[in-house]
This record gives C-alpha cells, sequence and structure tokens, in this order.
C-alpha cells in the first residue's frame, strides 16, 4: 500500500513529457508563470496586495498593482516579519514586511477541472510560523487545490494604537492580519478558477493560531460569502479566554506616536511586541462584537483538538479558579500534578472547541486527534498534510462534499448539543466513534 502511495507521488512531482513550456495562467491583475509538476503545477509567491510597507504599514491591504509580462512565481516567497521563538528560526532568519502572497499546487492544472480548493493559514500564535512547505503534500493527489496565505504577523498584523483607530474610516485597528486573509480569499474567489479550482467549492482550514482565524473569519461580516465550508485544529476565538476588545488594547502602544512606529525598523519593532501585546481584538469592524455575541457562518464545520496540547503554565489551584470561577471548589482534586497538561488542554482547546460546536447550527462534526508516542500541539499537522492516513481522507472527503464520511471510512456521527455529544476519536487502532468527551468538565467552565 505504502510502496504504491509514494509511486504516485513520485510520478506525480514528475513534468509531462511534452510541454513545451511552464504553466502560465493569467490573473485579474497579470499573467504568473509556475512549475510544471505531474499534471499539474505549482505556483510560489504570488501577490494578493500591495506590499504593506512606508505608509501602508498598519493599514488594510490594498490592491496589487497590474502588470502586462508574465510574473515568474517559481522561487519561495519570504515568510511574514517575525521575532525568532527557537522553533521558527528559519522563517525569522528570512522573514520580510513586503510578504503578502500565496502559494497555489494544483494537480490539475485546466480551467475545466473546477476541483475543490483547500486554503490553509498556519498557526504560530498570530506572531510566527509560515505559510511555505505545505504544497509539496501528499493532500493534492485526492484531487483538491492546495492553497497557503502569508499574512501579517505579530506587531505589524496585530498592533491597536488610537491614532490608527482615528485615521481608520472605519474607526478600527488591529486586526491587520485578518483583513490580509480576507483580502487573500477575495483573491482566490477572483482567480483560482484558472487554476483548476471551483471558487464555489472553497474550505478554510487552520491550526492554532490558524484556526483561531478561520473562526474569526466565521464571524466576520467581511468573509461572508467567500468560503463554503471551514476545519479548525486547536483554536477557537481567544482559545475560550475572553475576547480583548480594542480598548483594552489601544493603551499599550498609546505612549508611542504612531509616525515614530511607522519610521521603526522591523526589527526594533518586534523588540518592542511584547510591550504591546498584539492579538486580534473585538475591533468594532473586522469583528463587530465580541465573538461570543456573533453568529458564526452556517456552513459545514469540522472542529477538535488533540488529547493533549500544552504544558500547563503556572499553579494548577490558582489556574483551576481562574478558570472555573465560582465552580472551582467542585473541581478541587479533579486534576493532580500528572493531569496538569490534562487541564491545560480541557481549558483551552478541547471545551472551547465543544463550545464553538454547540453554538454551531449547521453540520459539525467534533474530533480528537490521539495518535502517535506522544500527542502534543500539532501532532495531527504529519496525518492531514504528510500522510495517506484516514484523517486525511475525511479532511478531503469534506472539502469535496461538505461530509467528511467516504467510502472505507469508519462512520464519523454528527455532533450534537446533546448530553452526550458524538465525536471521532483517531486513535492508533483506527478512528472510533465515541461520546461524551469531558462533557462534564466542560459544562463546569463559566465563561463557555
Amino acid at each position: 500500500m505504502m510502496k504504491r502511495f509514494l509511486l504516485a507521488a513520485l510520478l506525480l512531482c514528475l513534468p509531462l513529457a511534452g510541454w513545451a513550456e511552464e504553466p502560465l495562467a493569467q490573473t485579474d491583475v497579470g499573467p504568473v508563470r509556475g512549475q510544471a509538476i505531474g499534471r499539474g503545477a505549482l505556483f510560489r509567491a504570488i501577490p494578493y496586495a500591495m506590499p504593506p510597507l512606508g505608509e501602508r504599514r498598519w493599514k488594510p491591504p490594498e490592491p496589487v498593482a497590474h502588470w502586462v509580462e508574465p510574473r515568474e512565481a517559481t522561487k519561495i516567497g519570504p515568510p511574514c516579519l517575525q521575532a525568532d521563538f527557537g522553533w521558527n528560526a528559519k522563517e525569522a532568519a528570512s522573514g520580510s514586511e513586503d510578504c503578502l502572497t500565496l502559494d497555489i499546487r494544483t494537480p490539475d492544472f485546466r480551467e475545466s477541472a473546477k476541483l475543490p480548493v483547500m486554503v490553509w493559514f498556519h498557526g504560530g500564535s498570530n506572531r510566527a510560523g509560515a505559510g511555505n512547505g505545505y504544497t509539496t503534500s501528499s493532500i493534492i493527489l485526492h484531487g483538491v487545490v492546495l492553497v497557503t496565505v502569508q499574512y501579517r504577523l505579530g506587531v505589524f498584523g496585530f498592533l491597536t494604537h488610537p491614532a490608527l483607530t482615528a485615521e481608520s474610516a472605519h474607526h478600527a485597528s488591529g486586526d491587520y492580519g485578518l483583513l490580509d486573509q480576507i483580502a487573500a480569499l477575495h483573491w482566490v474567489q477572483a482567480n483560482i478558477a484558472h487554476f483548476g479550482g471551483n471558487p464555489a467549492n472553497v474550505t478554510i482550514f487552520g491550526q492554532s493560531a490558524g484556526a483561531q482565524d478561520v473562526s474569526l473569519l466565521m464571524l466576520s461580516p467581511l468573509a461572508k460569502g467567500l468560503f463554503a465550508k471551514a476545519i479548525e485544529e486547536s483554536g477557537t476565538p481567544g482559545f475560550g479566554w475572553p475576547f480583548h476588545s480594542l480598548a483594552e488594547n489601544e493603551g499599550r502602544a498609546a505612549g508611542t506616536p504612531l509616525d515614530e512606529l511607522r519610521k521603526m525598523p522591523g526589527d526594533k519593532l518586534l523588540a518592542l511586541q511584547d510591550k504591546f501585546q498584539p492579538s486580534p481584538v473585538t475591533d468594532g469592524w473586522v469583528i463587530p462584537k465580541d465573538p461570543q455575541d456573533l453568529r458564526p457562518a452556517q456552513v459545514p464545520l469540522i472542529i477538535g483538538s488533540n488529547h493533549r496540547e500544552e504544558p500547563l503554565e503556572g499553579d494548577i489551584g490558582e489556574v483551576i479558579a481562574n478558570a472555573f470561577g465560582k465552580n472551582a471548589r467542585q473541581m478541587r482534586g479533579a486534576y493532580n500534578v500528572a493531569e496538569a497538561d490534562d487541564l491545560a488542554t480541557d481549558i483551552n482547546y478541547r471545551c472551547p472547541a465543544q463550545m464553538v460546536a454547540r453554538r454551531h447550527t449547521a453540520p459539525v462534526w467534533l474530533y480528537e486527534f490521539n495518535m502517535g508516542p506522544k500527542v502534543g500541539h500539532s501532532s495531527e499537522l504529519p496525518y492531514v498534510f504528510g500522510q495517506g492516513s484516514a484523517m486525511q481522507n475525511y479532511w478531503v472527503n469534506f472539502a469535496r462534499t461538505g461530509d467528511p464520511n467516504g467510502v472505507g471510512l469508519p462512520n464519523w456521527p454528527l455532533f450534537t448539543a446533546s448530553k452526550t455529544g458524538s465525536y471521532l476519536d483517531f486513535t492508533d487502532a483506527g478512528p472510533i466513534a465515541k461520546s461524551n468527551l469531558r462533557v462534564a468538565i466542560c459544562k463546569l467552565l463559566p465563561r463557555l
């Protein structure tokens, strides 16, 4: 089985004999030339907005200027500028503010193909990471067009400032990274048919902060109609904690004049990032109200988390008191020291995912990922992108039809907001349908 899969992947990566030149696609702003791969093509670093430099720093993305001659789209573009957190050292070393680009991998370059489209938003706390690297995924062997997006990060993508709010026609600031993602989705709607994709069948999906962004795009009126389905892997609005308002965040940067910040070199801004604490906010425009007060787009949704995500930060007793509030007394003794990571997963990932699922009135499928020797944050990514796994098959079925179920796969029941809500457990023994995913604990979290 694995040998056949590897052979298929190899054949897909070989250029087709007889191609006279590399594939050329016409976009609404000019032609781009990519790289032929098998029956399809790969296009890298296509700009979907003007570089956010100079006076465009901390402004909504602007349309790209038109060009006439074919633009080469075969070289990897830079990640968006970011601080070095260790795990992202390569991206931090090559980052640039001129980064608003996307990559496209299509298995069938014919415009008549009309394949389902999957648009990926990477994780990294909205402060780090990149969309590069995912277009080598075997997921396109299943007949989907894969798009990955670079969007402004950290202080460049999520800074709030009273002067920015004042100069905005919408009296808003802070959600520039989300506006980048929305601009990329507009680009997909206008152009993806030229790459073999169907603009009426777009699935947005992301992991960690990318999943939070997906959940916020589902709430934003500015993203309405730009996608048909969504997948959230280990991320929800605020990760279950109260969402920041514009007023709460503005004060952190108020002491530094905006003109000074706009002229400041990028590396110096990164050094101030911790002081500003940039993050998505309820800005009154992109996110008009608190996420809990907004109705999400009524599109099919897959949502879930990993069995254990990240280590607990802080004292168990204090975390329980802060998270469970008036119900904290009932939770005393529920977690011992060895179960601290379970507590972190419950309050930041598992229970918030169930809250989102309960509020969703369109079809929703809940999952928990529990595969491999040591499950942690991001453990599911190789199974989504790197292997011909059951998880990948469910994701692709969902992108095609809006239902993850298909031939040869165990049935994944719809989640219902009942007492025991059904979910699918991805285990080493295979996917298993279960119910009652720590429901009793989740119901004691007041904010959910």
